[in-house]
This record gives structure tokens, sequence and C-alpha cells, in this order.
């Protein structure tokens, strides 16, 4: 299992493995990376340190258009759900309120 170790921290457990040209290699999300380069304190490391946590607010914002948009197609879609149930007529749409009474019979 192939490790990636920056100062005492290990990220092995959080990182996913890719192939690249027939190699396994140890893919960590930006979060991490941000993070073991805030943990190592190097000069080089904090100088584009801003550019990632750019890069990171970008990915979070697509996220969150994309969780927006499927948000607004799931009310979309009960609220046609609703719609369509209202039109049904009415002995069809409150079969359920209906107490059976005797063979035949029904009363709501």
């Amino acid at each position: 299992m192939p490790i990636c170790s920056v100062g005492a921290r290990l990220y092995w457990a959080r990182g996913r493995d890719a192939a690249a040209v027939g190699a396994s290699v140890l893919v960590l999300s930006l979060s991490d990376i941000i993070a073991s380069k805030r943990a190592a304190r190097l000069p080089r490391d904090l100088a584009v340190l801003d550019v990632w946590e750019a890069a990171r607010a970008a990915e979070g914002s697509k996220r969150r258009k994309a969780l927006d948009a499927l948000a607004r197609e799931s009310e979309r879609h009960l609220r046609e759900l609703i719609e369509r149930w209202q039109r049904l007529p009415p002995e069809r749409r409150t079969n359920f309120l209906r107490k059976r009474l005797a063979p035949g019979r029904s009363a709501l």
C-alpha cells in the first residue's frame, strides 16, 4: 500500500490509488494537500498556498452549483408529481381515505 508522509502525518488512509503509466500512485484530495503544505511550513509551500486555496474554493463552488441544480430538479419533480396527483378525479386520489364497510360499500 503506498504511503505519502509529510511531516508527522501519514495520508495513506485518505488517499485513493490511481494507475499512471503502469504504476500505482497515491492521489490525495486538495484539502489534504493544503493541510500537508501548511503543516510542512516550507517557504516555497507557503508562497503558493493562496493559489491552492483559490483552486479549492473554485472546486467547492462547482460542487455547490451542482448540488443546487440537483435540489431544484428534485423540487420540480415533486411539484409535478403533486400536480399529476391533483389532476386525477377525486374518487381515484382520495381512495386511501375510504373506510370499507360491507361488501361493495364504503364511506369517506
